[in-house]
């Protein structure tokens, strides 16, 4: 009899998804007290870093930057605080040091300008100091770039971008004549978006491709800023506050085909920017100022459909840990809050695919306890060893966590849970899988 009732409750959930009704953003560790204006993860320990202008990060002092575990928030370093006016926009991992930069004068004491290193025990100059904003970090052909508002570096005259190789910042050919505000590495080249339109005599309107020896346009580029560059699943795309032009009919958001910039779909209303876009399980989110619809969308066919209104701003997206995180300056996400940091309640985008997922696994024995419970991969391709594990109860609350170890057991944070029905969710590959399994006391 219980078998058949589970079945039942199985069949009605599966045919009636729309009828659930949950959170769709979740907390993290209770976020910072201010803003978030960039994200770093590294490859090495896993951690995820934050920088921006906050002093707390999950009740623990962290002055403009701090770490996620994915559990914990901790500060880093010693803690100093960078001063007047005390902003860090980016962070890196270069040479096996921690590189922040932004906009700032000081770091406790020391007279250090607008970039910095972690040398492990204490904050240092990274060769000079830059006389203004430092925005944007990125590693290309083994050098560091920077790029922003500067104009001189120490006494060098070194316009909006420049090259680090390991003992002297230099000039990036003829530089750029206004700020670079975003890098990423597309197809063996940097790519360079901001407010410049040109490189010495060469027109190169707010995008910008650099093959470490000169600059080249990409295509007519854009007649206004372009805030992010990114290339999501080896495409190149490029957001800002772009309008269309004879040139180039996109509005906000465009995507390269290798010769010419292709116009997307994009959200309208408001100040009309995108400031970033994200690919999460084949799914494609943006973020920006506008109202439709509202701050956060998701794009479905032609258009895009709301995934809350934002009491602030948000600024950007990442992907740590197979989970997708927005971040910003702002208090609330439809009326929940958070602290400038929040990550997707997937179980929401995902639901749709349950009834295709549950062929790809099983759970036995079901019910099962959470020492038990072994799963069955019809294609073991699809799921890696320390694929991440999540427990959600029927109303779509996160109740807990663990990893897939050998042999296709689960490692579980804790071994208690109360008895009943409930969502596994297994995310690999950044796909997500679903199975609903009953719970029973060991």
């Amino acid at each position: 009899m219980r078998r058949i009732y589970f079945i039942l409750i199985l069949f009605n959930f599966i045919n009636f998804p729309q009828s659930i009704k949950a959170q769709l953003w979740l907390d993290v560790g209770g976020g910072v007290d201010g803003e978030i204006n960039g994200s770093y993860i590294d490859s090495i320990s896993n951690l995820l870093y934050v920088v921006g202008n906050f002093h707390s990060a999950g009740g623990v002092p962290a002055n403009q930057i701090a770490v996620w575990d994915s559990l914990h928030w901790m500060s880093f370093g010693d803690n100093s605080e960078f001063k007047n006016p005390g902003v860090i926009s980016s962070v890196i991992k270069y040479n096996g040091e921690i590189i922040v930069a932004g906009f700032f004068d000081s770091i406790g004491n020391k007279p250090i300008q607008n970039i910095a290193r972690w040398d492990g025990n204490e904050w240092q100059l990274l060769g000079a100091n830059f006389d203004y904003s430092v925005y944007a970090l990125e590693i290309y052909n083994g050098s560091l770039y920077a790029g922003g508002s500067f104009f001189r570096i120490g006494s060098d005259t070194i316009p909006h971008i420049a090259k680090w190789d390991g003992n002297r910042w230099t000039r990036v050919g003829d530089g750029l004549d206004n700020s670079v505000l975003s890098f990423c590495v597309y197809k063996s080249k940097l790519i360079c978006g901001g407010v410049f339109s040109s490189s010495g005599i060469e027109s190169i309107p707010r995008i910008a491709s650099w093959n470490d020896t000169a600059f080249s346009h990409l295509g007519a580029g854009f007649k206004d800023p372009v805030f992010r560059v990114r290339v999501l699943l080896d495409t190149l795309y490029a957001m800002g506050d772009f309008h269309s032009w004879s040139a180039n009919p996109s509005n906000y958001i465009s995507k390269w085909d290798g010769v010419s910039w292709q116009e997307m779909p994009y959200p309208t209303g408001g100040q009309n920017s995108i400031l970033d876009a994200c690919i999460f399980n084949n799914h494609f989110y943006v973020v920006g100022y506008f109202t439709n619809p509202p701050d956060l969308a998701i794009l479905n066919g032609n258009q895009y459909d709301s995934l809350g209104n934002i009491v602030g701003f948000a600024t950007s997206y990442t992907i740590y840990k197979n989970e997708l995180y927005v971040l910003g300056s702002y208090i609330s996400i439809s009326n929940n809050l958070y602290g400038s940091i929040a990550k997707l309640n997937s179980m929401n985008i995902g639901i749709q695919e349950l009834n295709k997922s549950l062929t790809n696994f099983c759970i036995y024995p079901n019910p099962t306890t959470l020492r038990g419970m072994k799963i069955k991969i019809s294609d073991p391709t699809l799921i890696l060893d320390h694929s991440l594990v999540s427990l959600f109860s029927m109303d779509c609350r996160l109740v807990l966590k663990g990893e897939i170890e050998n042999e296709n057991m689960i490692s579980w944070q804790q071994i208690y849970v109360v008895p009943g029905l409930y969502f596994l969710q297994i995310i690999s590959r950044e796909q997500m899988f679903y199975s609903i399994i009953q719970i029973k006391n060991d």
